[in-house]
């Protein structure tokens, strides 16, 4: 019975001893496999990583978080919005610096892991008074003649603030916006046109007195509109690029402006 005993203690033992085994095997193939999906999932990704620098004046979407994902081999579309005062100067996709002024910017396809990050330049000041005697709006971006006109005019002229801002690195931003005194009001007139220029000198020579460019702007429609409105009562021009400005005078001042459609356009 003993020696029975030990045998049959034997077998149990042995058959413990194969099925840790099998365990430990079932266990590697289960590890091996892991590695093996890893290994694939790192070679044919389903997506990679756009890492977005923080941005300083301006905004970067998407990738307010940090970071932007792509699907493998598709594009990323990035906007690009400056605050205010501020425009695009440059943009570095993945290291390689591209001077632009565009809000817009397209990655891809994209293949791997990379960067992204804007920088942004200011933008130079029109800035704007209320004329309390003729019920204008005078424009200027020189600043030594803003700050004249505040120290020896300020019972003429109320300062608003700034009226435009002018993005000077865009290319866009060529057109000659001539100025005009009437030496009867008062009253400045701007006009981007050179027909309308050569026209005032031609019909108007003793009237409006040329002072020559007040800045450049853009020609091109995809910028943004100035839009210019004729006071008939005061025989004026007033410009903005303000959208709620605009509505406001058409819905509340019709009896007073006639609207006459986009002056300009400045770029953003």
């Amino acid at each position: 019975m003993e020696k029975g005993k030990q045998m049959m203690g034997t077998r149990t033992t042995s058959s413990t001893h194969k099925r840790a085994a099998t365990t430990v095997l079932v266990l590697l193939s289960l590890v091996t496999g892991i590695f093996m999906m890893a290994s694939i999932a790192m070679a044919l990704p389903g997506e990679w990583n756009i890492t977005v620098a923080p941005s300083v004046n301006g905004t970067i979407t998407p990738g307010a978080s940090g970071v932007a994902t792509v699907a493998a081999a598709a594009n990323a579309t990035f906007t690009i919005t400056p605050n205010v005062g501020w425009h695009v100067a440059s943009i570095n996709n993945n290291g390689a610096v591209i001077t632009t002024t565009t809000q817009t910017f397209v990655v891809g396809p994209v293949t791997s892991d990379r960067t992204f990050a804007a920088t942004f330049a200011p933008s130079a000041p029109v800035y704007r008074f209320f004329q309390l005697k003729q019920g204008s709006h005078f424009y200027t971006s020189d600043e030594a003649e803003k700050t004249s006109v505040q120290n020896l005019l300020s019972k003429k002229y109320r300062y608003e603030g700034v009226g435009f801002w002018l993005n000077t690195q865009a290319t866009s931003m060529i057109a000659p916006l001539y100025r005009f005194y009437n030496v009867k009001t008062g009253v400045h007139f701007f006009t981007a046109s050179l027909q309308e220029k050569l026209d005032v000198e031609a019909k108007y020579p003793t009237r409006y007195k040329y002072e020559g460019v007040a800045y450049n702007v853009s020609g091109n429609p995809a910028d943004q509109p100035v839009w210019r409105f004729y006071n008939r009562k005061a025989g004026t021009h007033f410009y903005t690029s303000n959208p709620t400005e605009k509505a406001n005078v058409q819905a509340t001042m019709t009896s007073t402006f006639t609207y006459e459609g986009v002056g300009y356009y400045l770029a953003k």
